[in-house]
């Protein structure tokens, strides 16, 4: 592949990512540094991502189809793209909470856990921006869960 073709793509995902709100307020290259740990991951339709249970060492973020998140308690969360699954195995020595199917075909970016620690060292404001967005998406996940979206916002 050319330079050229390398950069086109390389320019394309940078634009994804900045769509992206788990990526909201990183700043010019930062976004190459995420690009730069980021694997691409394709799920055919019904596909299982993973099972309530598994190690949890990646989250992934959804770039194309829905997943399907399927809580022990049966529970059922349909994610469309733009939204991030198994991000708790980023913050947490936790296994799968819940489980995860592709709905239909589906691309995400997967972010591995040691990776994300690298990521850390190196540029700690990148990796400080996705944890607060990280814990801005638990939280709202936990309001609505618990029928508390208004009731507890400070």
């Amino acid at each position: 592949m050319k330079d050229v073709e390398k950069d086109v793509i390389k320019s394309r995902a940078i634009n994804t990512l900045k769509k992206i709100p788990l990526f909201g307020a990183l700043q010019g290259d930062e976004y190459r540094e995420v690009l730069a740990i980021c694997h691409v991951c394709r799920f055919a339709a019904q596909e299982v991502i993973f099972e309530a249970g598994d190690a949890s060492f990646q989250m992934y973020v959804l770039l194309a189809g829905s997943v399907s998140i399927r809580a022990k308690t049966g529970n059922v969360l349909t994610l469309n793209p733009g939204e991030i699954l198994g991000e708790i195995g980023l913050v947490c020595n936790v296994k799968r909470t819940a489980s995860a199917r592709a709905v239909d075909e589906v691309t995400l970016l997967e972010i591995n856990k040691d990776d994300f620690d690298l990521l850390q060292g190196r540029f700690p404001r990148v990796s400080a921006v996705i944890m607060r967005n990280i814990a801005t998406t638990l939280a709202q996940r936990l309001l609505k869960a618990t029928g508390h979206e208004a009731e507890f916002l400070l």
